[in-house]
């Protein structure tokens, strides 16, 4: 296949934005494929610019059409002029009704492409999604299509074949458009493979999307440099020694929402083959209140392997022996670009353990991009070699200003997204940008809550179940030099120097050293970057400093008594 047919995201992308473009001309894509010349040959249409540009568009519509029917459970019909504005509308309505990702994507790819012009964007609020969702949405159904698109180019590929070499016998070279279920799209899947090779399968849609998270956001905002940051480490076949990628931070501050983000943009990229998303989250705060799992996780090496397994559709594998079942992983994970991603890391009890059992799994890729791993957690992994931290910080004043209006303009908070910027400028010198508190100040207010009122339950650490959410668990891990440190922190309004720590905490010299690697690996303290301990000063954030003084402070006096 040369490169003018190559199909790929960005292919079919350029395909159905150019869809009956005939002045594209030879920058029209998909056009010389085995597919659209064999409908040539059936219909009996001349073999000019004008009919491969025809026989491509018919094509795309009767995949995202035959698609869409059998995910709303619908018998085939024949496929439809293209839609008014009310049937076009009522369609995504009902699709939207399922909550499968793949059905929102072929809506969103004939809402788009096939509905009348002027359509898709106006009203998408109407029914709950918003321009970045459905923009998602949309990035997935190109995905999707090409994944369909090579099992149909493979089909014909090979019916051109055997016609080539037995032309007496009777061969119809007719595409078939898989729209009966997974079962059959996985086997046109591996006909693909085995028709394009191995460099190309790589194109086909990614295998254990549909365990991704949902994201808990529509827009991420702010993040472009971290983005732009880790997708060139991910993206990047060097660095072999760092196949693991950690975002690390202070919970709530978005570590999560970041990597969903990557991931989504890897996988819309077609960078990895397959994906693999485990979270070994115990608790979530919804509303101001802390929710427990039903079920808390326990992540442990074993448990990853068989997700794995699981989320691949690794079947052969079910059943071995541990020591087999890990060389047979190592094999497949360096013989294909996949990305694992661990969220939530550090309620993981053997989390090092785990990260460096996770890294023998990895290993230089025998060509291309290698396999990588992505972890979320609160503690930070400075001290493991082979692993890339990045500290994730608030979001910057300007970034959350718009995070609030945002956030606001979502869920119908019309006046707190009018709100003047003085007032969002006190939020976020309150918040130093973290998400999850900013979050808390929206659904506080359509509560009934003033900004300004909500602004003092967190200056006075009245939001108990915001603090014990963010620090609780980390306090407890603290030895009693560590925790006698960050209490001293917590006794100056600003940055400290090492002395000035040492005389309020009276802690040793191997006492203060081991308590700051401590909390500055559970994001507790910020440790400035000065080579010299003469000029290095520790901070906390806002937040932290005043649970530190609040609650914490309380309880900590208590236990000394």
């Amino acid at each position: 296949m040369d490169a003018s047919t190559e199909i790929s995201y960005t292919s079919v992308k350029a395909a159905l934005d150019s869809l009956g473009d005939v002045r594209a001309g030879t920058k029209c894509t998909l056009i010389d494929l085995a597919t659209v010349t064999s409908r040539l040959e059936e219909e009996r249409y001349d073999d000019t610019l004008e009919g491969r540009i025809l026989i491509r568009d018919q094509l795309l519509m009767e995949i995202v059409w035959l698609h869409l029917m059998q995910h709303l459970g619908t018998p085939a019909r024949s496929l439809p002029d293209v839609a008014s504005p009310s049937d076009a509308e009522a369609l995504l309505q009902i699709a939207l009704r399922h909550e499968n990702d793949e059905t929102h994507a072929w809506a969103a790819l004939y809402y788009k492409y096939f509905a009348r012009r002027g359509q898709a964007l106006q009203k998408m609020s109407r029914h709950g999604m918003s321009y970045a969702t459905f923009n998602r949405r949309v990035n997935l159904g190109y995905a999707l299509l090409s994944r369909e698109l090579l099992a149909i180019e493979a089909t014909a590929r090979r019916h051109e074949s055997a016609q080539t070499e037995h032309s007496t016998a009777d061969v119809t070279a007719a595409p078939r458009v898989s729209h009966t279920g997974h079962s059959t799209r996985n086997v046109f899947i591996v006909d693909a493979a085995s028709m394009l090779g191995d460099d190309d399968t790589s194109r086909i849609a990614v295998i254990g999307r549909e365990f991704v998270a949902h994201p808990r956001y529509s827009t991420l905002i702010g993040r472009s440099d971290a983005l732009d940051n880790l997708l060139s480490r991910l993206h990047s076949p060097a660095a072999p020694h760092q196949l693991i990628i950690a975002i690390t931070g202070l919970g709530g501050i978005g570590k999560t929402a970041l990597a969903h983000e990557l991931v989504e943009i890897s996988l819309d990229r077609q960078q990895f083959r397959g994906v693999v998303w485990t979270s070994a989250k115990s608790e979530e705060l919804e509303g101001g209140r802390v929710v427990t799992m039903a079920r808390p996780p326990h992540l442990t090496f074993a448990a990853l392997q068989n997700l794995i397994v699981t989320q691949l559709g690794l079947d052969h594998l079910r059943g071995l022996a541990p020591d087999q079942l890990e060389r047979e992983l190592r094999r497949t994970l360096r013989k294909s670009a996949y990305l694992i991603v661990v969220d939530n890391l550090e309620t993981v009890d053997t989390s090092h353990e785990l990260a460096r059992n996770l890294h023998g799994l990895l290993g230089p890729a025998q060509r291309g991009i290698a396999t990588r791993a992505l972890l979320t957690s609160r503690e930070r992994l400075l001290d493991v070699p082979y692993v890339f931290d990045y500290c994730l910080s608030g979001l910057d004043a300007d970034a959350s200003e718009a995070f609030i209006r945002s956030e606001a303009a979502e869920r119908g908070a019309e006046a707190l997204q009018q709100a003047p910027q003085a007032l969002l400028h006190r939020i976020y010198d309150t918040t130093r940008g973290m998400p999850l508190a900013m979050k808390l100040i929206v659904s506080q207010f359509l509560a009934g809550i003033p900004v300004d009122t909500e602004i003092e339950r967190l200056r006075n650490t009245t939001e108990e179940d915001l603090y014990r959410f963010l620090y609780l668990e980390l306090w407890h891990k603290l030895n009693l030099s560590a925790q006698h440190v960050l209490v001293a922190a917590g006794t100056f309004s600003s940055a400290a120097s090492r002395s000035m720590l040492q005389t309020v905490s009276r802690t040793s010299d191997a006492e203060f050293e081991t308590a700051i690697t401590s909390l500055v690996r559970m994001s507790l303290i910020d440790a400035s970057a000065h080579l010299e301990a003469i000029h290095r000063r520790y901070d906390l954030h806002p937040l932290t400093r005043w649970f530190v003084n609040g609650p914490l402070r309380s309880q900590w006096e208590r236990e000394r008594e």
